[in-house]
């Protein structure tokens, strides 16, 4: 996918993976990629030989991962988690 002068929003919320690991290349040129996803999803950002875990909220070992490959030039990568849940005491 290409994102120039511009922000591309792809949603995984609802999705059905297939696959463990899902791959998307992106180049960004003054543009920028939103993700949305659910609980239990990782994403992690690959540019230039260097992986960035992009996701805060922990995930279970073995759990799906969204790889994002990027070529950017002045481009950003976002990611929409959902809320986290508050502990009963």
């Amino acid at each position: 996918m290409t994102a120039m002068f511009g922000t591309t929003k792809l949603d995984f919320r609802d999705a059905i993976l297939q696959n463990r690991r899902i791959i998307i290349n992106a180049t960004l040129v003054f543009g920028g990629l939103e993700i949305h996803v659910p609980e239990g999803l990782e994403v992690i950002r690959v540019a230039k030989d260097k992986t960035v875990r992009l996701t805060k909220q922990p995930t279970e070992p073995g759990a799906p991962v969204v790889e994002v490959r990027t070529t950017n030039f002045a481009g950003e990568v976002k990611v929409k988690e959902p809320p986290r849940r508050k502990r009963r005491r």
